[in-house]
């Protein structure tokens, strides 16, 4: 199955389809479940976590381009059904931003 290593080996792969690619920004976190919860998270391709339903997979990452630019993405999607839990925590989230 897909893993977390392999996604984050991955999102490399599609960057590096653009001519203008330098590298990574950073070291891209690929999290999945409880993992997403450990700062700077970095999957190892021996004990990387299989994504699977339900969870929630974290993925940050970043490239740098050779116009200079530098690009920083953070993207959280839940798989599966969410919880009511899961939900509340949501909501509360997005009352914050948009109160911002």
């Amino acid at each position: 199955g897909i893993d977390e290593w392999y996604l984050s080996n991955k999102v490399k792969e599609f960057r590096s389809e653009c001519p203008d690619f330098v590298g990574p920004s950073f070291a891209s976190v690929s999290a999945f479940a409880s993992n997403g919860a450990i700062i700077h998270y970095k999957p190892e391709e021996k004990t990387s976590a299989k994504i699977s339903e339900p969870g929630v997979y974290l993925l940050d990452s970043g490239g740098q381009y050779k116009c200079g630019g530098t690009t920083d993405v953070t993207r959280t999607v839940h798989l599966g059904i969410p919880s009511e839990y899961e939900r509340r925590c949501f909501t509360r989230v997005l009352q914050g931003h948009i109160a911002l």
